[in-house]
C-alpha cells in the first residue's frame, strides 16, 4: 500500500521533470529566425560545385528547405566519395563537427548565431578525366544482355515512362535508359540508390538480365592513372544478404584488367584498377556483370578514370 502511494505521488514529478526537460531541448535546437538569419552568409560564402554538410545530419532539410535545391545539387550530394570535391561549407550547432572532413584543411571559422560555420579546402584533390556516369547514352555505350555468343542488343529509350518501386522496391528509373529483354527491372540508367548510412548515392542502375549476365561497352574512354569504383546495391533490399554476389570485370581493349565481386551487407564500396600505363589514351572500355540468380540484383555503381 504505501508503495502504491509513493508510485502515485511520483507521477506528477515526472511529468514536471519531463515538461522541463522538453523546454530544455526545445531551446537547445535553432529557431526558425536563427535559419534565416544564416541563409545570407551562407549564400555570400558559397561558390559553385561547393560541398555543403551540417551537423547534426538531421537538420540538412531544415537548411535545404531555406537556402534552395540550388545549393545541394544532386551531382554533388550523391557522390560515392569526396575526392574529386575542392572545397565544403560545414554549418553547424550544439558543438557538432561535420567528421567526413576531418582530413579536409580547415581555412576559416566564423559565428553566426547559434552555428558555426567552417569552410574546408580537400588537400589532395583527384579530379576526374572522365566519368562514365555522363556517358550513359549513345554513342559512348553499348548495352547487351544475355551469354556470349547469343547476346542481344539493348536499346536506347530515350522516353520511357519514369517509374519508381516505392519503399523498398526498384529505384527510380528515368525516363532516358537502355531497355534490355524482360523489360523492368532489366535496364541501364542512372539513378541514385541509398548506401548503409542511408546517404544518397549517383551511380549507373545495371541489373543483370535475367539469363544472369550483363555487358556494358563504353567507347573511346579518357585513361588516367587509375580507374577508381564504387558499387554496391539499395541498402533496404541489401542488407539482409539473400542475394547472389555479383561479379564484375573490366576489359580494355579486349585486355583483361580486373575484377570485384560485390556482396550483400557489405554496402556501396570502393575498388580501383591501375591504369598508368595507357594514361593519356583513349580505350574502348567493357564491363560484364555475371550473378548466378538475377532476383533482386539491383546493383548500381560508378567509374571514373583519374
Amino acid at each position: 500500500m504505501r508503495v502504491g502511494f509513493w508510485l502515485l505521488l511520483s507521477l506528477p514529478l515526472l511529468g514536471l521533470a519531463e515538461l522541463g526537460a522538453h523546454e530544455y531541448f526545445r531551446h537547445q535546437a535553432p529557431t526558425q529566425e536563427d535559419w534565416e538569419l544564416l541563409e545570407p552568409r551562407v549564400k555570400e560564402l558559397y561558390r559553385t560545385n561547393d560541398l555543403v554538410r551540417v551537423a547534426p545530419e538531421w537538420a540538412e532539410p531544415l537548411l535545404r528547405q531555406q537556402l534552395g535545391s540550388a545549393y545541394f545539387p544532386i551531382d554533388i550530394l550523391g557522390r560515392t566519395d569526396l575526392d574529386g570535391l575542392n572545397r565544403a561549407i560545414s554549418v553547424s550547432f550544439s558543438g557538432q563537427e561535420t567528421r567526413e572532413l576531418w582530413n579536409w584543411d580547415l581555412k576559416r571559422t566564423e559565428k553566426v548565431g547559434p552555428f558555426s560555420l567552417r569552410i574546408y579546402e580537400n588537400p589532395n584533390p583527384e579530379p576526374a578525366k572522365m566519368r562514365l556516369i555522363e556517358r550513359v547514352a549513345p554513342p559512348f555505350l553499348e548495352v547487351f544482355d544475355g551469354q556470349a555468343g547469343d547476346q542481344r542488343l539493348c536499346p536506347y529509350v530515350p522516353n520511357a515512362r519514369v517509374s519508381t518501386g516505392g519503399l523498398g522496391g526498384l529505384p527510380t528509373l528515368p525516363a532516358a535508359r537502355y531497355t534490355c529483354s524482360g523489360g523492368e527491372p532489366f535496364v541501364v540508367a542512372v539513378t541514385t540508390i541509398d548506401d548503409q548510412h542511408f546517404r544518397p548515392r549517383r551511380c549507373i542502375f545495371a541489373h543483370p538480365s535475367p539469363s544472369g549476365l550483363l555487358t556494358l561497352l563504353f567507347h573511346d574512354v579518357a585513361l588516367g592513372k587509375k580507374l577508381v569504383g564504387h558499387a554496391g546495391l539499395p541498402w533496404l533490399i541489401s542488407r539482409d544478404g539473400a542475394g547472389t554476389p555479383i561479379e564484375i570485370t573490366v576489359h580494355l581493349n579486349g585486355e583483361r584488367l580486373g575484377r570485384q565481386v560485390i556482396v550483400d551487407q557489405e554496402g556501396f564500396k570502393r575498388f580501383e584498377w591501375p591504369t598508368h600505363q595507357r594514361e593519356n589514351t583513349l580505350a574502348d572500355l567493357e564491363l560484364t556483370l555475371v550473378t548466378q540468380s538475377a532476383q533482386n540484383r539491383n546493383i548500381c555503381f560508378t567509374l571514373e578514370s583519374r
